[in-house]
C-alpha cells in the first residue's frame, strides 16, 4: 500500500522537529556532509523533504513519528532557551536538553520557576499557546505587599492599562504574603507587570500546573515522561 503523502517542510526545520537537534545544529550538519536522505548526501538545508523520508544524521536514522512529552521544573535562575547568554544558566546546562532539543510550551522568565510541558509534537505546542485554548496556567506567587480588596476585583475582571489588556483570571489570597493565580493567557511576564502596576513586587513566582498537568512529584531541575493518562487529559483538554 502506498504510503500518504505527508507535507514537504526545509530540511534543517525536519531535523529540528526530531528534538536531537537545533536548527543551527542541522544547519552545520547538513552543509558538512553529515545527512543522508534516502541514501543521497545532502548539503542544503533548504531542500525540502517530508516525515516519510529516510533521513540518517551522524549515522542514527531519525524517526519523526515517535512522539515524546516531558514535564520539567525549571529551578530559578535558568533561561528557558538553548542559547546561552553570558555567564546565566539555560537549558543546555541540563543534561537531557543537551541530547533532546523539544519544543516547549509555557516559557518562565529567569528568576520565575515550576512547570514547562516539552515536546516534538508541534500540533500540541501550537494548541496550548493558542488564545483560544484558554487553557489555565496556576501559580504561587510570593510578594512583598498585600492587594487591597478593590485591586483584587480590578484583576479578576481583566486589569487594563495604558500599555496592554489582560484577560480576566482568577486570584486568591493565602495567606503570609502569598496568592494563588490562575491565569488563561501567556502574555510576557503577566503576572509581575500586574503586581507592579500596584507597586508590589514579585519576590517569589512559580508554576504548579498546565491544564491537568502539574509538577507535584518534581522537585527543581527534574524531568519526568508525561503518563498514557496525562497525555490524554492534556489533549482532551485543549481540544
Amino acid at each position: 500500500m502506498a504510503r500518504i503523502k505527508k507535507e514537504l517542510i526545509r530540511l534543517n526545520k525536519l531535523i529540528a522537529s526530531s528534538g536531537k537537534y537545533s536548527r543551527r545544529e542541522a544547519d552545520r550538519l547538513i552543509q558538512n556532509g553529515f545527512v543522508l536522505v534516502n541514501g543521497v548526501v545532502i548539503t542544503n538545508p533548504a531542500e525540502k523533504f517530508s516525515i516519510n523520508d529516510h533521513v540518517v544524521v551522524n549515522g542514527e536514522k531519525l524517526d519523526f513519528n515517535k512522539k515524546v512529552y516531558i514535564k520539567f521544573y525549571k529551578p530559578i535562575k535558568v533561561l528557558t532557551s538553548y542559547d546561552k547568554y553570558r555567564d546565566k544558566k539555560s537549558l543546555l546546562d541540563i543534561e537531557f536538553f543537551k541530547k533532546n532539543r523539544l519544543g516547549y510550551s509555557g516559557r518562565l522568565d529567569y528568576e520565575s520557576e515550576g512547570l514547562i510541558i516539552f515536546t516534538n509534537d508541534g500540533d500540541l505546542i501550537y494548541k496550548i499557546q493558542h488564545p483560544s485554548s484558554r487553557i489555565e496556567k496556576e501559580y504561587i506567587v510570593a510578594v512583598d505587599k498585600i492587594l487591597e480588596e478593590k485591586e483584587l476585583e480590578l484583576i479578576r475582571a481583566g486589569l487594563k492599562t495604558k500599555e496592554i489588556k489582560y484577560l480576566p483570571c482568577k486570584i486568591n489570597y493565602l495567606g503570609n504574603y502569598t496568592y494563588n493565580i490562575v491565569l488563561y493567557e501567556g502574555k510576557k511576564r503577566e503576572i509581575r507587570n500586574i503586581f507592579k502596576f500596584f507597586k508590589i513586587n514579585v519576590k517569589k513566582l512559580k508554576r504548579v500546573r498546565i491544564g491537568p498537568i502539574r509538577i507535584v512529584d518534581l522537585k527543581p531541575g527534574e524531568y519526568k515522561h508525561l503518563s498514557k493518562k496525562e497525555i490524554e487529559e492534556l489533549k482532551k483538554c485543549i481540544g
